[in-house]
């Protein structure tokens, strides 16, 4: 839906997931963008319910929040949850009932203050001793949102004060108005990027001490993603990757899950519970008597930051060019990392480099290279696989190519056992310059099959190369395949007689192939072609010094 509705202000309309609110400030203006709705709904030829439509509402409901013309209040119906909550017995059920206050934070005034209390008892070395002050703390969080007052707008009539603070983490601003003799917030407002010239604005300097409210917030990045820092990480060039639901759809994990094995970590915990908690870092002091693992954790202060309530690092290249935000991978969860990275299909059983830099790109724990380089080296399968490297010198000569699919190499495996689909060969292509390899189950290897192959599967997706290169087969040198390369405009080279090696790039990529496929066959031997798809992911996907 967000993609249907790119380009619509947010003061035309607001998305979220199927539900779509369109706003306007004069009867014509709303008008005219339910118009503009419409138009882009029936351009993507999708349809709406009459019955679950609403029109010309002065009041509605939106992601528990009540939004009318007088402002933004909490939904009575969604906050009942909280006023009839029952007092917490244990540090989960706390937790809990905290998360949940915690979405209305910005209609409770000084809700950091009044929920310190409660938030102490979730501290690990924190016995869960529910005292006078908790109470008072609970009761009066659940008072405060049932009283909770209505975030007006803005009045264009009377003076803004925009109070602004700058750090490495990020800008901060809060937005406010006089009413009376007090300042008081207006909620959060996402234009203050726009050009500040078009405005008549007076900037007074405050000191640090005085200027609590916006430096707070610019030491505090905002942890969903929003346009202002996509264009930015878009500008500079940033690439960020923090999906946790990565291994497959049908054993995802959720954050709440991510963050529970965080907080059983020891190593993770302390720091967790700091950046939860919105605390500074403690002396070396008092990290001092921590283990070595947690030590190291805490010289990553800086870089480690809150996703949905789970720790991740924000790594950067070296020229500021790039980014990546790596999950902090407790103790628990790696070795199914590890199978996910290495053992499995999507793997590929690649060796030390490879998994390294696949797990690196999503993952970050203590010792995480050599964790990757005992599970590689105590791999039974690749054991029973992988033997040791003869490497000869002779005098070879090298073929330079100056762009992509420039010159390609073929070549045919196999015979291998015939599998149920009734393919026993498998045909090989390869590009010199990008190193991007095809392979194709085929039944025979007869000129004609490897032609229609060629064609099918490289030809019509990539186009047609400079130069093909194969060995001395009767299948590449036949009458049907020399006028096919005729016919294309495809100059044809062999290597030299007898020597297979001497294309030795897509050799490799045979043996490559073998190793794979002898790890994930069945005993009988009859389904090497249903593998090769989830190979070709695996050694696409990863990284290669050639490359």
């Amino acid at each position: 839906m967000e993609t249907v509705l790119r380009g619509l202000t947010s003061e035309a309309c607001l998305v979220y997931l199927d539900d779509i609110i369109i706003v306007g400030r004069t009867f014509q203006e709303h008008l005219n963008n339910i118009r503009k709705v419409f138009q882009r709904l029936q351009k993507a030829t999708l349809k709406l319910s009459p019955k679950k439509c609403r029109f010309f509402r002065k009041e509605v409901s939106y992601l528990g929040h009540i939004i009318s013309v007088d402002g933004v209040k909490t939904d009575p119906e969604k906050t009942k949850a909280v006023v009839d909550w029952p007092r917490p017995e244990t540090v989960h059920d706390l937790r809990s009932f905290l998360g949940l206050c915690t979405y209305y934070r910005r209609f409770v005034r000084n809700f950091s203050a009044i929920a310190r209390p409660l938030h102490k008892l979730t501290e690990a070395r924190s016995n869960f001793n529910w005292t006078e002050e908790c109470e008072k703390s609970f009761n009066s969080l659940k008072q405060a949102l049932i009283t909770s007052p209505v975030l007006t707008y803005p009045r264009t009539d009377k003076e803004f004060i925009l109070d602004t603070d700058a750090s490495n983490e990020g800008i901060g601003a809060v937005l406010s108005q006089k009413i009376g003799n007090e300042e008081e917030p207006e909620g959060q407002i996402a234009r203050w990027i726009q050009r500040l010239q078009e405005y008549d604005f007076e900037i007074q300097h405050r000191k640090g001490t005085s200027h609590g409210n916006a430096d707070a917030l610019s030491r505090r990045p905002c942890k969903e993603s929003c346009k202002h820092c996509t264009n930015a990480e878009k500008k500079f060039g940033m690439e960020t990757d923090i999906s946790v639901k990565f291994l497959t759809t049908e054993d995802a994990w959720s954050s709440s899950e991510v963050q529970k094995a965080q907080l059983e970590d020891p190593a993770i915990r302390p720091i967790l519970e700091r950046k939860l908690n919105s605390e500074d870092r403690p002396s070396w002091q008092e990290i001092a008597p921590e283990s070595p693992a947690t030590k190291r954790y805490w010289a990553l202060w800086d870089s480690l930051h809150l996703k949905d309530g789970v720790l991740y690092r924000k790594w950067e290249s070296d020229d500021g060019s790039s980014c990546r935000w790596q999950l902090i991978l407790p103790k628990s969860r790696i070795q199914e990392v590890l199978r996910e990275t290495h053992d499995s299909a999507s793997g590929g059983h690649f060796g030390v480099m490879k998994t390294l830099s696949k797990t690196r790109e999503r993952f970050y724990w203590d010792r995480l290279r050599a964790d990757v380089e005992k599970w590689c080296r105590e791999c039974h399968a690749c054991g029973s696989r992988k033997g040791p490297k003869t490497r000869t010198k002779g005098r070879l000569q090298r073929y330079n190519v100056g762009s992509p699919f420039e010159r390609m190499a073929l070549d045919i495996l196999g015979p291998l056992p015939v599998t149920t689909k009734g393919n026993r060969y498998v045909l090989v292509l390869m590009d010199y310059f990008t190193k991007w390899p095809e392979a194709i189950p085929i039944p025979d290897q007869e000129a004609s099959t490897v032609a229609e192959e060629l064609v099918r599967a490289w030809i019509s997706r990539y186009g047609v190369p400079m130069i093909l290169h194969s060995d001395q087969g009767t299948n590449f040198n036949s009458a049907l395949f020399t006028e096919l390369c005729k016919l294309l405009g495809i100059l044809k080279t062999r290597t030299t007689a007898l020597q297979p090696e001497s294309d030795g790039m897509v050799e490799r990529f045979n043996r490559t192939i073998l190793n794979h496929l002898s790890l994930f066959v069945s005993k009988n031997q009859t389904d090497c072609d249903t593998h090769l798809p989830l190979f070709l992911l695996a050694y696409k996907s990863a990284d290669h010094e050639a490359s």
